[in-house]
């Protein structure tokens, strides 16, 4: 996978590659990823406060 974060090593064997972390997604991945039913809305949705009251 592109933008996947590996660790390479060698010893008398070869060549050892270890995935670490997590990949890094392009904006159309993370685009194609987003499902507005899931990650949409407020979180922290409250009434109005201070200056918004009137």
């Amino acid at each position: 996978m592109a933008g996947q974060p590996v660790e390479v090593s060698t010893d008398d064997f070869g060549v050892t590659v270890y995935r670490k972390g997590s990949p890094k997604l392009t904006l159309e991945q993370r685009l194609q990823a987003f499902d507005p039913d899931t990650h949409g809305g407020e979180v922290l949705s409250s009434g109005r406060l201070g200056a918004e009251v009137f």
